[in-house]
């Protein structure tokens, strides 16, 4: 790729409509934590040689010499074990959220028992197509779209296999032991290790899985490509190249006239047949370049404006649900979102397709670690032996969305801290893995170490350089490296509790953060997550950097939701507790002498402007206010229920107390009222994004907001005290 400009005019597909016959294997599961009594369970290292058969024909750059260990003969995997005792689950399943929260679980787990083994089993049959499939010569898989974690699969008593890794999607060929005219008995057993991840992966089969039956002669899983390798307004030449399980590899060409360009305001998708298989595809130009033309969607100049979103769903756990993403999604639109990163790992096949129909752009991460720990048990353990085959599988899989814009091979890499050239030897790697799958994408990694990374030969492996959190690096980068384009992989760090506000309002930028007693944090806006880390920025922060210099293509902020587990040193926290509350901080103190730590702590992040119930936060507007310029709209906090407020000087009541309010507008001026008196009239200065009255004084009543722009008026927002309750 040359560094002065990585554009690609691509065509990109994904199967719509299969000519396969298959089955979703969703209802009637019976589930069970822990192995049968007596049974010895498989250590990492076992399991991963166990697994060390599938998909070895990826493993082709560094090939591994084969390991083998002998398959546990686990009772449950038996057709005749009489599971009638077990609990009736449905797929996607998360055992880790079957159990209340317990404080004696690790934080990083949410203080759920994500960990351990659990086993399911289903009794199905191949009827129909399918068995008309595997009578002419075909077969039968079992695909799952991931699997938490080290997944190892029995049919009818005999072992198929597996995959290690959570995250990555897998097929076992069913066909040897299968039963065609009878019942066959499908087992599946998951052993999520404890001290394996820095937030709550969830566990079992927490993604949708199948059965499909395959022609003797049919396209292998992951060969298919669609590229353009031209794109004009005028014409788009699609070229498409796939692998089938007889004839080999297949070439085809045609082309498109006045091609409809798949974008982010107008996200159309083609549909073509490929051997039987209607499959979906758009075509689009992206490029990324180191000067003022930033990152290039069909010809012009687009923003990033992402969000880092983990996998969870709060209180549903990590099972995927199809309807609560697309919610998701449709409220970051909302807030001015036009694309997403997964944090940290290969996300469910239907996020990336919820993405393609909706116009969103997509920076897809694979790793969280390489050869280097952050845990005792994390894919450091699995990286030597499985990162190749896990990176292709993942770019195969995905490398046919019109969405993904970049591939991340990695976030806040040990080595990039500890061993800077074995950083860069794993990062070539890597990359050159990434180049071999595809070459219409730049790749990169998410650079948060201080210690050299951009100053040395690193910097020119990945095709475009990612920052986190370091905004004061962005023009320095630009006048050291001038041919290489740079964005920020993650951006802002800024923890908030819907509808909490602490006076008095802090409006300098705090990194320690007192919290009240309920682990919440002020919805002012103006403190870091509580890490007590330094490094982490406000919006306010960062959009001054990221407007102080042009060449700056934007970002992805940590993060749109709110999430379980983490954050990384909330331990820390619970041996050192900070609590607003003097009552609480004396038992917390007392909890530390007596149990090593408080018994409390945050279960997740709060770092999201949305939280995990998909509720939106204050915050959410000052991103509208920003990223939909051309959107009216103005929005006032806090609340203005203050009458019977505890107060910071211990008395009751606020009436009479000064209680700032915000205004987050896309106006250019703000007005701002008190039961209809004037608070005073403030208009927008540079690198500043928030109207800011400090003086209001609490009275109950109405706050309206009369926002302008250009001296006109352009939108209203009110908050008002709430009358008595009339009904529950």
């Amino acid at each position: 790729m040359k560094r002065k400009g990585l554009l690609a005019a691509c065509a990109f597909a994904v199967f719509c409509v299969g000519a396969y016959p298959s089955v979703e294997l969703n209802a009637n599961w019976t589930f069970t934590r822990e192995d049968p009594a007596g049974a010895k369970a498989p250590t990492l290292e076992e399991m991963s040689a166990i697994l060390d058969f599938m998909g070895r024909e990826l493993a082709t750059t560094r090939t591994p010499p084969p390991v083998r260990a002998d398959v546990p003969d686990f009772a449950y995997a038996h057709a005749d074990f009489d599971a009638a005792a077990w609990k009736t689950v449905r797929v996607p399943h998360d055992f880790g959220v079957d159990e209340s929260f317990s404080i004696t679980n690790a934080f990083y787990d949410a203080y759920l028992r994500g960990i351990g083994v659990g086993w399911y089993r289903k009794r199905v049959r191949i009827e129909g197509d399918m068995l008309k499939v595997l009578k002419s010569g075909g077969k039968v898989f079992f695909e799952s779209n991931g699997a938490m974690s080290f997944a190892m699969v029995w049919i009818n008593g005999s072992f198929v296999g597996g995959w290690p890794y959570g995250y990555t999607p897998f097929r076992c060929d069913l066909t040897p032991h299968l039963k065609a005219d009878g019942e066959n008995l499908l087992a599946v057993r998951v052993h999520n290790l404890p001290d394996s991840s820095r937030w709550y992966t969830g566990a079992g089969l927490y993604r949708k899985c199948r059965l499909v039956a395959y022609p003797a002669d049919h396209i292998i899983p992951g060969t298919l490509f669609i590229r353009t390798p031209e794109v004009t307004r005028d014409y788009a030449t699609v070229k498409i190249t796939y692998e089938m399980s007889k004839r080999g590899r297949q070439e085809k060409s045609f082309r498109v006239k006045n091609p409809r360009l798949w974008d982010i305001d107008d996200p159309y998708l083609y549909t073509v047949d490929v051997e039987g298989e209607r499959v979906r595809y758009g075509i689009r130009m992206i490029g990324f370049y180191p000067d003022e033309r930033g990152f290039q969607l069909n010809g012009r100049r687009v923003q990033l404006q992402g969000v880092c979103l983990h996998h969870d769903f709060g209180v549903l756990g990590a099972a995927y649900n199809h309807a609560t993403m697309k919610r998701r999604l449709l409220l970051l639109k909302e807030a001015g979102v036009n694309a997403i990163r997964s944090s940290h790992n290969q996300s469910d096949p239907d996020l990336l397709d919820l993405c393609d129909e909706l116009g969103l752009l997509f920076k897809n991460e694979h790793l969280d670690q390489w050869s280097m720990k952050k845990h005792g048990n994390d894919y450091h353990r699995l990286f030597d032996r499985w990162a190749e085959r896990d990176l292709r599988a993942f770019m195969r899989c995905d490398r046919n969305h019109p969405c993904v814009i970049l591939w991340s091979l990695g976030n806040e890499i040990t080595e990039s801290h500890r061993d800077l050239p074995l950083y860069t030897k794993n990062a070539r790697f890597l990359n050159r893995i990434a180049h071999e799958e595809d070459t219409t994408r730049p790749t990169c990694c998410a650079n948060d170490s201080q210690r050299g990374v951009d100053t040395n030969d690193y910097v020119r492996v990945t095709d475009v350089f990612g920052y986190n959190y370091q905004p004061s690096r962005y023009k320095w980068f630009r006048e050291n490296h001038p041919e290489v384009p740079v964005f920020g992989s993650e951006v802002i760090c800024l923890g908030s509790t819907r509808g909490e506000y602490f006076f008095p309002v802090q409006t300098n930028y705090l990194h320690s953060v007192k919290r009240e007693a309920n682990e919440k944090v002020t919805s002012y806006g103006f403190q870091a997550t509580g890490y007590d880390l330094q490094g982490f920025w406000t919006p306010d922060c960062e959009w001054k950097f990221e407007d102080s210099e042009p060449s700056y293509m934007g970002g992805f902020t940590w993060s749109g939701i709110d999430y379980l587990g983490g954050p990384g040193n909330s331990m820390q926290r619970r041996k050192k507790p900070n609590y607003l509350d003097p009552k609480r901080q004396k038992k917390a103190l007392e909890e530390v002498k007596q149990y090593g730590y408080c018994l409390s702590g945050p279960h997740g992040c709060t770092a999201g402007f949305i939280d995990t119930a998909g509720f939106k936060k204050d915050r959410f507007y000052l991103y509208q206010a920003r990223w939909r310029p051309d959107l009216p709209m103005a929005h006032v906090l806090p609340h203005w229920n203050w009458t019977d407020a505890a107060c910071e000087d211990g008395t009751i009541g606020r009436v009479g107390k000064k209680t700032p309010v915000f205004v987050y507008t896309s106006g250019d001026e703000v007005e701002l009222f008190v039961n209809g008196k004037p608070q005073g009239r403030i208009k927008a200065k540079p690198f500043e994004y928030r109207f800011m009255f400090m003086d209001v004084v609490y009275e109950p009543g109405v706050v309206t907001a009369v926002a302008y722009k250009n001296g006109k008026e352009w939108a209203r927002g009110t908050v008002k005290t709430t009358g008595p309750a009339a009904k529950i």
